[in-house]
């Protein structure tokens, strides 16, 4: 059995990898030759080992950002509360079952290519506090080594660019997209960080007025709704990922036949034109940091093609629902 059991702590291991084995710290207990193996201690190396596992040999497929935790009936975050009577925020619904989890970034490692990532995740409610009065704060979390989490927040909007060197200003972060690698600065150095940005508030002089929560996995879907918007007004939706979209998309489906479309059917914003009177562009769909909108034309904001033909055909609003899509890219 102890064999056993000294072979599956090997293959663990191995698993890890020398790097993250580090990481994890020493083993709690010492087991030695010639000795009884005591049950509590090797239960206690095992449980180490598991807690090294779930948090340090992880890998995800997107990198440096808030992956799961509570979310609404549409599959959007929610663990932000909508204000706060204070200049501080508590998150809300962290629980055992729908813990708050990131991840952080830290390149590869150079033996083995595999990701360096360390996940962190909270299941108690976290606090930022001491926020600024009047401005935009945005709200991060540090990951320790055994993946607990530290809430702090800044002023400063964080920078993802594609690589060069990290801005060194206290409370300013920097993330190289090339290296995977974030830096935050304290006023003379930008030492690399385990940080990770979960969302944004706005202040008011005594109190928070609004919070934004990060979408998970850096992408938004939204859910169908209709009918199509008017022409003459604004269409759009805030994305939440707090970086603008490297991929975004405004999507139409049909849900009572026309012009030989089924239900079901669908198409993107590259399909629609808007017809203005005396001329026609297309739908002009742009992103930025925060949102994604067009602006449907006026009198008739959705011209496509006849789905069995080269005929121009007019949609119906009615017959239509709609949404938008962002992702993050990187």
């Amino acid at each position: 059995m102890i064999r056993t059991m000294f072979a599956l702590f090997f293959g663990v291991l191995l698993t890890i990898g020398p790097a993250r084995a580090d990481n994890c710290g020493a083993l709690p207990n010492t087991l030695t030759n010639g000795t009884l193996a005591d049950a509590t201690q090797v239960m206690g190396n095992f449980s180490h080992l598991l807690a090294c596992i779930n948090i340090l040999g992880a890998t995800s497929a997107v990198r440096q950002i808030v992956t799961s935790g509570p979310v609404t009936t549409t599959g959007l975050p929610s663990f932000l509360p909508a204000t706060s009577a204070s200049l501080a925020v508590t998150s809300v619904g962290l629980s055992a079952t729908t813990p708050l989890t990131v991840t952080t970034a830290n390149g590869n490692d150079p033996t083995t290519g595999r990701q360096r990532d360390l996940v962190g995740f909270s299941t108690s409610n976290l606090t930022w506090s001491g926020l600024t009065a009047n401005t935009t704060n945005y709200l991060y979390v540090t990951v320790a080594a055994n993946g607990a989490l530290a809430a702090l927040s800044t002023i400063r909007e964080p920078i993802y660019q594609a690589g060069g060197t990290p801005a060194i200003q206290n409370g300013q972060f920097t993330f190289n997209i090339g290296e995977m690698k974030g830096y935050l600065g304290n006023g003379s150095l930008a030492p690399r960080s385990d940080v990770v940005f979960v969302g944004e508030v706005v202040t008011g002089a005594s109190t928070v007025t609004s919070t934004t929560a990060y979408a998970y996995n850096g992408q938004y879907e939204g859910i169908f709704t209709g009918p199509l918007v008017a022409g003459g007004n604004w269409v759009g939706t805030g994305h939440s990922i707090g970086v603008k979209p490297n991929f975004y998309d405004f999507i139409i489906v049909n849900i009572t036949p026309e012009h030989t479309y089924a239900i079901g059917d669908t198409l993107h914003a590259a399909s629609l034109i808007g017809n203005y009177g005396s001329f026609t562009l297309p739908l002009a769909l742009t992103a930025n940091r925060t949102a994604v909108t067009f602006f449907a034309a006026s009198p008739t904001p959705y011209v496509t093609s006849n789905k069995g033909s080269a005929a121009s055909v007019t949609l119906t609003p009615a017959n239509w629902q709609y949404k938008f899509i962002a992702r993050r890219g990187w």
